[in-house]
C-alpha cells in the first residue's frame, strides 16, 4: 500500500531500525536456526530498501541526545524527527510517551491502527492495495481474505475486521453501480455527473466514488441530505461547514437526479 500505486503513506527507516526489525523477526520465530529463514527475511529487507531507495534516513546521531523518550529507542525518533514523519508505526508505544513526540508533530500508532487510519481516509485504495498484494502469489495462489486471516489477522484483527465490512459493502456498491449503468433509464444521470458516459475505468471509478461519499454520509449520520446536519455533527465551525456543504452539494444533486430517475433504491 505504500507503492507509487496506492500511495497511502510514505515509509521512512535508519539501517538501525532495520537491523533491529531483522532481528526481532529472526529471534521470534520459530524457525530462527534455519539458515534458509534467516535468508529469506534478509532478502525481504534487500527488496524494501530497493522498492524505497529515498526511504533510509542518515546523519540525525546528534539529534538522539535530546529525545525525551526511552533511552534504547531514542535512534527511532530522532530518525523520524530528521525524516519530518508524522507518525511512529510501532507495538512498543510505552517507549514513545505523547509528551516526548507531540513537540516535534508526531503521533504513534500500533500497526493495527495505522492501518484502520489508512482504511479510513481512503478505503477504495487500501482494498485495491490489498488486491495487488494477494495478486502476486502464483504457486498457491490467494485471494483477499486469505491475506487477511492468515497474515493479517494476529497483528491487526481491528483492521482485518474492518476490511472485510468494507469488502462487502464495496461488493454491493459494485453491484448497485452495475445495475444502474446498464439501465438506460439513467442515461442522462451519468452524463449530467461524468460530462460524459463513463466508458472508461477511470470514469467509472469517479462515478462510483460519488455514490459512494453520499452512502457513506446516509449510513455515518442517518441523513438525507447530508449536506445540512454533517458540519455540526463533526463539530465544524460555520465555515468549515460552509465548505464541507459546498464539497458534496454537486453528490447530492446527482443523487437526487437519480431518485428521479429511479425512486426505488437499488441493492439493499
Amino acid at each position: 500500500m505504500a507503492d507509487r500505486e496506492y500511495r497511502l503513506y510514505r515509509p521512512v527507516w535508519s539501517e538501525h531500525i532495520l537491523d533491529e526489525a531483522s532481528r526481532a523477526i529472526i529471534r521470534n520465530s520459530k524457525f530462527a536456526g534455519d539458515r534458509s529463514f534467516r535468508s529469506s527475511i534478509d532478502r525481504r529487507f534487500q527488496q524494501m530498501r530497493a522498492a524505497f531507495p529515498g526511504a533510509a534516513v542518515r546523519r540525525f546521531g546528534h539529534l538522539e541526545p535530546l529525545m525525551g523518550n526511552q533511552k534504547r529507542d531514542r535512534h527511532v525518533l530522532a530518525a523520524a524527527v530528521k525524516a519530518r514523519a508524522s507518525v511512529i508505526v510501532t507495538n512498543n508505544v510505552k517507549h514513545f510517551r505523547p509528551e516526548a513526540c507531540a513537540p516535534y508533530g508526531i503521533t504513534v500508532r500500533t500497526p493495527d491502527q495505522f492501518l484502520q487510519d489508512c482504511l479510513r481516509r481512503e478505503p477504495e485504495r487500501v482494498i485495491a492495495g490489498l488486491q495487488e498484494q494477494a495478486s502476486r502469489f502464483r504457486d498457491p495462489p490467494r485471494t483477499v481474505e486469505e491475506l487477511l486471516t492468515e497474515d493479517l489477522s494476529r497483528p491487526a484483527p481491528r483492521f482485518v475486521a474492518a476490511a472485510q465490512t468494507e469488502m462487502r459493502y464495496q461488493a454491493n456498491l459494485d453491484r448497485r453501480v452495475a445495475q444502474i449503468e446498464s439501465d438506460p433509464k439513467t442515461a442522462p444521470y451519468l452524463q449530467g455527473v461524468m460530462k460524459r458516459p463513463p466508458q472508461d475505468e477511470e470514469g467509472k471509478m469517479i462515478w462510483r466514488q460519488g455514490v459512494r461519499r453520499v452512502e457513506r454520509y446516509r449510513d455515518d449520520f442517518g441523513v438525507d441530505d447530508p449536506t445540512r446536519p454533517l458540519g455540526r455533527k463533526l463539530g465544524l465551525d460555520p465555515d468549515q461547514q460552509a465548505a464541507r456543504a459546498t464539497q458534496v452539494q454537486h453528490l447530492w444533486e446527482s443523487e437526487s437526479a437519480l431518485k428521479r430517475l429511479r425512486p426505488n433504491r437499488i441493492g439493499p
